[in-house]
């Protein structure tokens, strides 16, 4: 039976706990663009890894020989028209603009936490370690030690 009264129009807000009935339809497929301005929300969960994004290399559009970097200037110098659609019918190395630029989506991420090198501190550690270390100083003291070696 249909109810004596109407329903309350949607919240700005998300709900904290799921409704209680499916949704009559669907929700939409996510874009193939990136959004042109940031979430308002960040995510609830960290990445399991920090990364960047790495521009396809020697990739260009086959219309005009842009590269991803040039693309990147003319997405960040106005919004005349969006470049990212205007060349998504390019194709160069087997991928199209949205695979190949990262101003358009695209691309290799790459890892860029824990590296596989450590860094080189230009202090000293705050306390010393307790071990010798496994190789020479490259800048050695100009005084003796006061203990003595073996």
């Amino acid at each position: 039976a249909p109810s004596s009264s109407p329903s309350s129009p949607p919240t700005k807000e998300p709900t904290v706990s799921p409704s209680k009935a499916p949704s009559s339809s669907p929700s939409n497929p996510p874009t193939k663009e990136p959004t042109v301005s940031p979430s308002q929300a960040p995510s609830s969960s960290p990445s399991s890894f920090p990364s960047e994004c790495v521009d396809e290399p020697e990739w260009k559009t086959h219309q005009v020989g842009f590269t991803c970097a040039e693309i990147k200037e003319l997405v960040l110098s106005g919004p005349e028209f969006d470049y990212c659609v205007k060349f998504s019918n390019a194709a160069s190395q087997g991928k199209s603009i949205y695979e190949a630029c990262c101003v358009c989506g695209g691309s290799a991420f790459t890892t860029v936490f824990p590296s596989t090198m450590p860094s080189m501190s230009k202090q000293p550690s705050a306390s010393p370690t307790g071990e010798p270390s496994s190789s020479p100083s490259d800048d050695p003291s100009s005084a003796p030690s006061g203990i003595p070696s073996d």
